[in-house]
């Protein structure tokens, strides 16, 4: 059987039946199968009339709607060949594909780009679809439909004869024609009826595109030949989609794992903003529910998900997957809420399905049993059962179009070489484990999974999308990192670089030496990506030469762009204040202007002057690129104002801190804090004593007048330690800044005040923190400081950020460096709780900024006065280090 045999079959059966529905530009239309079936007949005869027949290629670049199917089987019938097109694809793909096939005529969307058209002589008809056509020479698909056409006798397709050439979207350059049969076809859809998990009474909603294979089959052709209806939307917006599920009793949507990786942190988003916690003791419930089912085949929290399936209508009964592997990570959060997702594997070769999990009995992290006609085996397999997929069936295509040295390659003794790696377990499950050309050989022979090493690295919150490349020579891997920047939002984390590199740190802990990344770059853009969410290697490459400075990256200068009094005025700022010759609005202020969060305290001051307005530190906060911030001092200002003095540091400085930082600044040690800070001493000195052993030198450097202790960071028992390493006397003077994080609920808060932290968000308000950090300082007082910023991941001293250089430039304060040797042993990060070993701690003796801005300099000789001061800083804190081999 063809497929306009079985599309006629369907028709007979279910001729009255609405078999599409569409959704567009708020219009609802129906179109039942006659009717379908009538327009592609139309369309056959027109495309006949106009000298288009067997052996003829005809192009379709449409959106998903009716007219689509309606053009696709009017081409079979007209006994052509249809060649399926991406109505996104650049214009070297489109030229590309309708070149290669010498395509007749095509139907297009009016948003092709048509100049790119020009040069296919070849090409005597354009049908546009869905719109006016946008030039002379092109047709209107309405007037093709209302145009007379002779009720000619159509040619009868064979089983044999070519019904479409798809062009897979390559990852790595142009793509190759995949020519698939009528039979190909028709025996993929009948593998997937025999599974029994569709019905006529399902509604598919179809939001992928129609162009690439797994969604013809998914989304097309199972439904339509089994009477089941079908509807399009003509958005990928999450509400109308959503709204779209209710109202049109939606019941399956086939997608890709990326959109169902976007939906379950969307949802667990949604649970994490509930008030008083209650998201998070939902998500615990599902947790321990989940863990129940497991062990006990009951899930108690059944009610609960079936109120979440209900959010997507009552009659919605499960999600496809396809195009690419399902997270593991994605899978079980679906799973613990309830919903099902049948995920499957195929490629367009194979026309497109090999196996799919059973509805009755899946597997997670598998994608099921080979359908029924199709066989899979493993090449060459190693210890672990991996090794290159391969298929076999009448599924398999007939070749690469015009490319028989490709076509010899994948396809030899009735086996299709997939390029795939997976395995079998002992009940036929198939594991994919990556692609052999997502293999990185390095230098030293090794080889690393890309799949693996980027599963490993999206753990980190921080991180929202990431792939890994070998460097030029094949030595290491490297990265390109998209920051998760409603993560950044939400903590009011400004140091994006900073962040991310500490996670990537902490999670290349937990691999092998040679699969962790050495280097990385950041973009602030989505990594480009196929239609069906495959990320383009080639063009990640590009992203990573260009942003590790190996090749230019153009801009378009933001002054191009129509931008308001304002918005010239703020880039024009920028330009000044970074010294770049081009500046975008898409650049980000850290990541492409190469601003930290001490020059955006300065850029912010410049702009208060310039335009004479404050700017609230929780507003800038929430401004990553150029063109939020001019949108940002557009809601503040109409445009330049009345100028105001611009603050220095020193000036800043002196400025008292906001009333509510103020307020938790107890520098009066009154009766019941110096009682609880000897409570604390006892049991501090006791504790760090017996458990792990601590001992202290260079006490005899801290000064009477005070002065900023600047240690390292390596657990979170730094300040505790620093605390019971300062004499007795000399306590109820210190201080310590502290993370609202940790100090915001109220008990912990008044705590927090008896132990002398003040808690500030120095990531969010960092002016409040200096401001801070200045008014105890100039009162005699201890503060004690961490000057890397965070943790160290590894236990190496981290770079010093310049906020104590200018404490002590700008105050004329002392800087105590210290180091804490064992806390890093003692207390990693990722480890839940700390174990006994051996802690010591050196002071240094006090120095003033200018020796160690001397110091710096010996380093760096053109270093400024701040960065001249961290480097002079960190080499004395770093010189403390050997001070531990001199205990007994």
């Amino acid at each position: 059987m063809t497929l306009t045999e079985a599309f006629a079959a369907a028709v007979k059966k279910h001729a009255g039946q609405v078999a599409v529905v569409s959704l567009e530009d708020g219009r609802r239309r129906e179109y039942t199968y006659e009717q379908l079936h009538q327009g592609a007949v139309h369309l056959a005869r027109w495309l006949r009339q106009q000298g288009v027949g067997p052996g003829g290629h005809v192009g379709l670049a449409l959106e998903n709607r009716p007219e689509w199917i309606m053009a696709y089987f009017g081409i079979l019938l007209a006994g052509a060949v249809a060649v399926p097109l991406d109505v996104q694809a650049s214009r070297e793909i489109l030229a590309h594909s309708l070149g290669q096939t010498r395509a007749v005529a095509l139907f297009a969307s009016p948003r092709l780009p048509f100049d790119a058209l020009t040069g296919l002589e070849h090409l005597q008809q354009i049908i546009v679809v869905g719109g006016a056509p946008p030039g002379p020479g092109l047709l209107d698909f309405t007037d093709v439909m209302s145009a007379p056409v002779p009720e000619v006798p159509l040619p009868d397709a064979a089983p044999g004869d070519l019904a479409s050439i798809i062009y897979t979207s390559g990852t790595t350059g142009l793509p190759k024609g995949v020519m698939l049969t009528h039979a190909n076809f028709m025996a993929n859809y009948r593998s997937i009826e025999a599974l029994g998990a569709v019905t006529p009474a399902d509604n598919f909603l179809s939001v992928l595109p129609l162009y690439h294979a797994f969604p013809f089959m998914a989304t097309l052709i199972l439904p339509l030949f089994l009477g089941a209806r079908i509807t399009y939307i003509d958005t990928l917006k999450a509400e109308p989609i959503l709204r779209c599920l209710k109202d049109e009793d939606v019941t399956i949507l086939a997608v890709t794992p990326q959109v169902l990786q976007h939906f379950l942190r969307g949802l667990h988003s949604r649970l994490a903003h509930l008030p008083l916690g209650v998201g998070r003791l939902l998500e615990l419930f599902l947790d321990l529910s989940w863990r129940v089912a497991q062990r006990r085949g009951y899930n108690p929290a059944r009610f609960l998900q079936q109120r979440l399936r209900h959010a997507l209508g009552h009659r919605f009964r499960y999600f496809i997957s396809g195009g690419a592997k399902l997270p593991d990570d994605v899978a079980l959060g679906f799973a613990k809420l309830g919903f099902t997702i049948m995920e499957g594997y195929g490629l367009t070769e194979t026309a497109p399905v090999v196996s799919f999990n059973p509805l009755d009995a899946p597997k997670m992290g598998s994608v099921g049993k080979p359908l029924q006609g199709i066989r899979v085996a493993i090449d060459r397999p190693e210890a672990r059962g991996v090794g290159e997929i391969l298929i076999a069936g009448d599924n398999v295509m007939a070749g690469y179009y015009l490319n028989e040295a490709a076509t010899r390659e994948v396809i030899a003794d009735g086996w299709f070489r997939s390029g795939d790696l997976g395995c079998l377990d002992e009940e036929g499950y198939l594991f994919i484990q990556g692609r052999l050309k997502d293999i990185i050989v390095l230098a030293s022979g090794k080889n690393v999974s890309v799949e693996e090493v980027n599963s490993h690295y999206l753990q980190a919150p921080a991180i929202k999308e990431f792939y890994v490349l070998p460097n030029a020579r094949n030595e290491k891997l490297v990265a390109v990192v998209v920051p998760d920047f409603d993560y950044f939002r939400q903590a009011g984390e400004t140091d994006v670089q900073a962040r991310v590199k500490w996670y990537l740190e902490f999670y290349s802990q937990q691999l092998e030496s040679y699969k962790r990344v050495k280097d990385f770059v950041l973009t602030n853009q989505e990594l480009p990506k196929t239609r069906l969410g495959k990320v383009k290697r080639y063009e990640v490459e590009r992203i990573y030469q260009a942003r590790s400075g190996q090749a230019a990256r153009p801009k378009t200068s933001a002054l191009e762009e129509n931008l308001s009094p304002v918005g010239v005025a703020v880039v024009e700022l920028l330009l000044d204040h970074t010294g770049l010759p081009v500046i975008a609005l898409d650049d980000h202020l850290e990541l492409d202007l190469g601003l930290d969060s001490l020059a955006l305290v300065e850029l912010v001051a410049a702009l208060e002057q310039h335009f004479g307005v404050a700017i609230r530190e929780e507003a800038a906060a929430g401004v990553f690129t150029v063109g939020e911030l001019i949108r940002l001092m557009e809601t503040l200002s109409p445009g330049p104002a009345a100028a105001r003095p611009r603050q220095s540091w020193a000036e800043i400085l002196a400025t008292p801190p906001p009333d509510p930082v103020f307020k938790r600044i107890g520098l009066t040690a009154g009766f019941p804090s110096r009682m609880f800070t000897m409570g604390l001493c006892l049991l501090f000195d006791t504790l760090f004593g017996l458990g792990f052993r601590l001992r202290v030198a260079g006490r005899e450097h801290l000064p009477e007048g005070g002065g900023l202790i600047c240690s390292n960071h390596a657990s979170f028992m730094d300040g505790f330690l620093i605390f019971s390493a300062v004499p007795w006397p000399l306590r109820p003077r210190l201080f310590f800044l502290g993370t609202t994080f940790y100090f915001e609920l109220p008990l912990i808060r008044d705590l927090g005040r008896l132990l002398r932290v003040i808690p500030v968000d120095s990531a969010r308000h960092l002016v409040a923190a200096m401001q801070a950090a200045a008014y105890v300082l100039r009162r005699d007082k201890f503060l004690c400081v961490f000057p890397e910023g965070a943790r160290t991941v590894t236990g190496d001293l981290k770079e010093i950020k310049p906020g104590v250089a200018i404490l002590a430039r700008e105050l004329g304060v002392r800087l105590i460096p210290a180091y804490i040797h064992g806390s890093h042993a003692a207390w990693p990060p990722g480890q839940p709780f700390p174990r006994p070993h051996p802690i010591t701690i050196a002071f240094g003796p006090s120095r003033p900024w200018q020796e160690l801005a001397d110091r710096g300099r010996a380093l760096k000789p053109d270093a400024k006065d701040y960065e001249a001061v961290t480097l002079g800083l960190r080499q004395e804190i770093l010189s403390l280090a050997q001070v531990q081999a001199t205990f007994p």
